[in-house]
């Protein structure tokens, strides 16, 4: 299949090399400065998936080739975009790609938000759901570590599947199983996007608080409490306003997170002993980027779902409270216009 990456940040560095990997035509696409150090040193993936792989400047890759480059051209055929950029950065990456065609667009983002943006720019049928808990962290160096070889699920988004994008959704679920990440075909996918999103608002809402490593958080019961007081409060944003109610999924059994008392939460999942201090430190996405001095996700995570909570009535009193503090910290970011 002709697939398009869009954005080379750790996460589509991962996907375009799984999926080169599994023999389809593979374009990695993005700012002009990562590309050109993409062309010299290609993609290096370290820790759970160890993995160099060469780039190519040709304007078509060959099967199981990764071409980078900072646009594409009205002619591109493409079967797939999978956009892989930070959920604040997703409409203006979509933005010069319009003029493109492909049978499905899929986005890896946080939040609820990024099949709205993705639908407005490419027309609702093409819109696949796809959620990913992969892990992995760009080094100072360019190397990207592999922290956590998570799940990835894709299915229907607003409209059931067609042959074609049933293809390629199959296609992106083989490369990724074929490659030790677990992957799955899920008809449930509005679900699941609400069981992702209420994880990450959890964790991130806790983590920017803190600081702190998702093993220190869960280490820590009065944090895990935390957690699930967000938690709770994103699920009942989805059965409110969607009427969903959210699954447990592998690797986060978001719907037992809430069901359970803050003691039993932390007594089925809490770690019982410190994090080793010589481990790798697994942090989530926006605590990061916060550590980073980059962007947060605010808007587009936060935002969106209070929002969403605000128009079906649902007070989320703990989503607001972290809202304001990533608006904060985000204010102050290195990386913002001023």
């Amino acid at each position: 299949m002709r697939l398009v990456v869009v954005g080379p940040g750790s996460l589509g560095q991962v996907f375009a090399a799984v999926l080169a990997r599994a023999g389809h035509q593979v374009w990695l696409v993005g700012r002009a400065d990562h590309v050109a150090a993409l062309r010299q040193d290609g993609i290096r993936l370290v820790g759970a998936d160890p993995l160099s792989l060469p780039v190519t400047t040709a304007s078509e890759p060959a099967a199981g080739q990764i071409a980078v480059a900072d646009g594409l051209g009205a002619g591109t055929p493409v079967d797939a975009l999978l956009f892989m950029t930070k959920a604040h950065q997703l409409a203006a990456a979509a933005e010069p790609l319009r003029h493109l065609e492909p049978t499905a667009v899929l986005g890896m983002q946080n939040g609820m938000a990024k099949d709205d943006i993705l639908a407005d720019a490419f027309g609702t049928e093409r819109v696949l759901g796809a959620v990913t808990v992969i892990a992995a962290a760009r080094l100072d160096d360019g190397t990207v570590q592999v922290t956590q070889k998570g799940g990835t699920w894709v299915g229907p988004g607003f409209a059931p599947l067609t042959p074609a994008r049933q293809a390629v959704a199959e296609a992106v679920v083989a490369a990724l199983s074929a490659s030790g990440y677990p992957a799955a075909l899920r008809e449930d996918m509005r679900a699941v996007e609400w069981a992702k999103a209420a994880n990450a608002l959890a964790a991130f809402g806790v983590g920017i608080a803190t600081r702190a490593s998702n093993p220190e958080i869960w280490a820590t019961p009065a944090w895990v409490a935390a957690f699930q007081l967000l938690c709770r409060e994103a699920i009942a944003v989805a059965r409110a306003a969607e009427g969903i109610e959210v699954p447990d999924l592998p690797g986060f059994p978001v719907h037992t997170y809430a069901e359970l008392s803050p003691e039993a939460l932390f007594d089925r999942f809490g770690r019982k002993t410190p994090p080793d201090p010589a481990a790798p430190r697994h942090y989530a996405s926006m605590v990061q980027d916060l550590l980073a001095g980059r962007r947060l996700e605010v808007d587009a995570v936060f935002g969106d779902v209070i929002r969403r909570a605000r128009a079906a009535g649902v007070a989320v009193p703990a989503l607001e409270f972290a809202w304001r503090l990533a608006q904060g910290f985000d204010a102050h970011a290195p990386g913002r216009p001023s």
